[in-house]
């Protein structure tokens, strides 16, 4: 190391040549990266530059690495006075982009010194901890006199909570200190403090700077993002080999206290051959949660206190960073665990290395994750989970999505930084993005439906978040992120293609899926004759769709883009198919030769589905009236279609209608024709009650 570069920055810095001392600086900071006199002198260049907040941590470092440093000490006490007192009162001159920068520096250097601050704890070293902390409350006091303008800048719901929850924690860190010695400090600091700030951070930095500049968000998601949200326990885990737990379970909760108990005392008495930490996160309850969860016996507990509330997703994620396990268990406080619960779940997870997230069966919940099961108490309930609860890798189904009312997932995936994103405030559509992000980094969504837990149900998010306009804002929100629609698979009645599916006996089973979408009728079909035969399903997937390689390529085993349907023969020259399903309707392709050249592609016996917006339905009548005819592409009659399915040679031509409308929509279009002296019979009613039709043939 070169002395002569430290006193040619001391130079440049003297001389007021900024720049200079910048570039050289710059230029040989790998170099003295552990130097405390170069810190010292980055943070004068700093202080000079008027980056107050900048050269704060520059200091920090300093002292840090040499606490006898007595001129970077006194630089730093006197560089916190100026910033705490104000020193930043220029920002009413910035503009809001520049105001938010300013903003979100400054938050880094007070999580870099509450990092110091940990390690001091860690040192035991607690009085030089509570000195630092006792700055950084000065400065988010000071900051927090800008809360208006960063409230109108930032348009997120709960940033403010988080804002007050952080003044709030520094109050009791430093009152916990003054008559125990701070016994509760580490937790404090280490698992609330520095999570609210770190989520702090990224409110701010993302609804005030990122959102909802579509390029900024691009290229945030591109790296940031996981920069941001990777926990750095699992990080150094991943390095290291060794974790501190093998399970961390977290528990958060708003209010529903009767609930929360009955979920943690499960918890407690099903998991016993497993060692694991428990993390009971109360979101701001008015209801006795605080002091519940402080008095749960568990020898390795963490009881993270926010004072506000700050939503589901943030109290997930302020959880999640306080993490230390091999794997993350989250339970829902509306859900009661049972015998074996983890122990299947875990023999899941850790059966396939590629596996992201597993979920068990339940009795009340959406998506298809439930079984038909009936009890009328709790006890009930467990008995028949103790008889059920057997692990059963035949009842391991892999889906497109889940909704992980509790679910099982390896740290690594959290030190990658794969989580839940921010960006739903209201938490719905968080669960579907959760989904694809997974998939999309090349895991598996495991369905565990040889484990069974009870799901109370419409507890967790709140009678508030459904009241609103949340569903759409948030699907739409979906779609600005990952420019697909989240529901795309289930438009247009698409739920049913596979209704009355007749199951093939032979075996190996062959399946050709046109326009998959995200890949509910693929996992659909391959799960159903898993479930009820045992038997494996191979999945070619085609399509034309443009709006989606970019997604499908990396979530969907043998997928294929073309131009055109017409490439259909080349693409499977010398393959037939069991099943070929068209996963959008079939009004929406322009191939007038499509069915002729799906029927070449078919087996003996081999079928195709595919359905047709019906446009006979009460619906269809009704928008035709009224000059609404804006979702039909085309019209293709029930008729029209059968006569085509002859013509290209299919034979058992089946025709099922899709019932969506409603009785009092049925009745007045039966009125309407009868006015018109129309003779009614079974066929009208049918197509009347039919938004879509359902067409499934033989080659």
């Amino acid at each position: 190391m070169n002395n002569n570069v430290l006193v040619q920055i001391e130079k440049y810095i003297e001389n007021n040549a900024i720049e200079d001392a910048l570039n050289l600086i710059l230029s040989n900071e790998k170099d003295y990266e552990h130097n405390a006199d170069f810190w010292n002198l980055k943070g004068v260049l700093c202080y000079k530059a008027a980056e107050m907040a900048v050269a704060v941590s520059c200091f920090t470092r300093a002292v840090e690495l040499d606490p006898n440093h007595e001129e970077a000490q006194e630089n730093l006490t006197y560089s916190r006075t100026l910033l705490s007192d104000g020193a930043d009162k220029d920002l009413y001159a910035l503009n809001d982009e520049e105001f938010i920068i300013r903003i979100v520096d400054v938050l880094d250097n007070v999580i870099i010194e509450v990092e110091t601050s940990i390690k001091a704890l860690k040192t035991d070293n607690s009085s030089a901890s509570m000195t630092i902390l006792k700055n950084v409350q000065d400065i988010m006091k000071a900051y927090g006199q800008e809360m208006t303008r960063i409230k109108t800048v930032v348009p997120s719901r709960f940033m403010p909570n988080v804002f007050d929850n952080v003044l709030l924690c520094l109050e009791d860190c430093l009152a916990d200190f003054s008559p125990n010695g701070g016994e509760n400090l580490p937790t404090l600091v280490e698992f609330t403090l520095y999570s609210l700030l770190k989520e702090l951070r990224e409110e701010i930095y993302f609804f005030g700077y990122i959102f909802p500049d579509t390029g900024k968000m691009d290229s945030y998601y591109k790296k940031a993002f996981a920069e941001a949200n990777a926990n750095q326990y699992a990080q150094q885990s991943l390095q290291t080999g060794k974790f501190k737990y093998p399970v961390s379970i977290l528990v958060p909760a708003y209010n529903k206290l009767e609930y929360s108990k009955q979920c943690i005392e499960s918890i407690l008495k099903y998991t016993k051959e497993i060692e694991f930490e428990l993390i009971l996160v109360n979101d701001g309850s008015s209801d006795g949660t605080k002091e519940y969860f402080k008095s749960v016996p568990h020898d390795n507990k963490k009881v993270i206190n926010l004072y506000k509330n700050t939503g589901p997703t943030l109290a997930y994620l302020i959880g999640l960073r306080a993490a230390e396990g091999r794997v993350l268990a989250t339970v829902s406080n509306d859900v009661i665990v049972t015998e074996n619960w983890l122990e299947n779940l875990l023999t899941c997870l850790d059966s396939d290395s590629s596996i992201g997230i597993v979920v068990p069966t339940t009795s009340n919940i959406s998506n298809g994750q439930d079984i038909s099961v009936s009890y009328q108490t709790i006890e009930e309930m467990q008995q028949f989970s103790r008889n059920y609860n057997v692990s059963d890798p035949s009842k391991w189904f892999e889906r497109e999505r889940l909704c992980p009312f509790l679910n099982v997932i390896p740290m690594e995936v959290f030190g990658k930084g794969l989580c839940p994103d921010r960006l739903y405030q209201y938490a719905e559509f968080s669960d579907d993005d959760f989904s694809l992000q997974l998939r999309l980094q090349g895991y598996k969504l495991i369905l565990a439906k040889d484990t069974f837990c009870h799901h109370f149900g419409s507890i967790s998010l709140g009678k508030a978040q459904r009241e609103n306009d949340s569903l759409q804002i948030s699907r739409a929100l979906f779609k600005q992120k990952n420019k697909v629609d989240a529901w795309h698979d289930s438009q247009d009645f698409g739920a049913n293609l596979l209704k009355n599916l007749e199951l093939k006996t032979s075996e190996p089973i062959h399946v050709l899926c046109m326009d998959p979408g995200l890949g509910m009728i693929p996992y659909q079909i391959a799960n159903q004759y898993k479930e009820s035969r045992g038997t494996s399903v191979t999945v070619h997937h085609f399509s034309t769709l443009t709006n989606f390689p970019d997604i499908s390529n990396k979530i969907l085993d043998n997928y294929t883009l073309a131009q055109t349907t017409a490439e259909l023969a080349c693409v499977y020259e010398g393959m037939t198919f069991d099943h070929i399903l068209l996963c959008r309707p079939l009004d929406e392709y322009d191939d007038s030769d499509l069915l002729l050249r799906i029927k070449k592609l078919l087996s003996n016996g081999g079928e195709i589905r595919f359905l047709i917006k019906n446009p006979c339905s009460g619906q269809m009548i009704i928008d035709l009236l009224s000059l609404n005819t804006q979702s039909f592409k085309k019209i293709l009659s029930s008729h029209a279609i059968t006569n085509l399915l002859v013509d290209a040679g299919y034979k058992d031509i089946k025709r099922v209608g899709i019932t969506a409308n409603s009785e009092n929509l049925v009745q007045t279009v039966k009125k309407l024709a009868a006015s018109l002296d129309i003779q009614l019979d079974r066929n009208h009613e049918v197509l009347y009650g039919s938004d879509a039709l359902l067409f499934i043939a033989k080659g």
